[in-house]
C-alpha cells in the first residue's frame, strides 16, 4: 500500500496480518507483488485496474 492513504486505514481495521508494508509510491508495492515479495497490493481501483491492464499478469480479487 502507499504510506499515508485511505488503504492504510482500511487495511489496519480489516485485514489481520502481521506483515501490512507500507511504501513511499504504488509503483514499489507493484514491484514486490511482480517479484513474489508480497501477496497483494491495496490501492484505489481505477489504479489497480490500470496496472491489472498494463502488467497482463496479475489479477483483483473482486473485493
Amino acid at each position: 500500500m502507499k504510506s499515508g492513504t485511505g488503504s492504510v486505514d482500511y487495511a489496519k481495521a480489516n485485514i489481520k496480518t502481521k506483515d501490512l508494508r507500507q511504501f513511499p509510491n504504488i509503483d514499489n508495492a507493484y514491484m514486490e507483488l511482480g517479484t513474489n515479495r508480497a501477496d497483494a497490493v491495496l490501492h484505489d481501483t481505477p489504479n489497480i485496474l490500470y496496472f491489472i491492464k498494463t502488467a497482463g499478469t496479475v489479477s483483483s480479487s473482486g473485493r
